[in-house]
């Protein structure tokens, strides 16, 4: 159990890494407004903006399981 917990945490992070990489992809030119109020604009903040979180707390959710071995040694 102690060596599986890291590995997990690893294969947790990797989806998460991908998903912060399509998360910062920019809008493109032809999509974009003067003021950014059009629905394709918003639909794709909102997009970004899942997208984002989603790979945000894969990361931390698999940095925890990495962690706890390691905080379970020290108390």
């Amino acid at each position: 159990m102690k060596s599986m917990l890291p590995l997990v945490g690893l294969f947790l992070q990797i989806p998460g890494v991908v998903l912060l990489y399509f998360a910062a992809i920019q809008m493109p030119w032809p999509m974009q407004t003067w003021k950014g109020e059009s629905k394709e604009e918003k639909a794709f903040r909102k997009k970004q903006l899942t997208t984002g979180i989603t790979g945000l707390t894969l990361i931390l959710i698999g940095y925890i399981f990495i962690l706890i071995p390691y905080l379970r040694e020290i108390f």
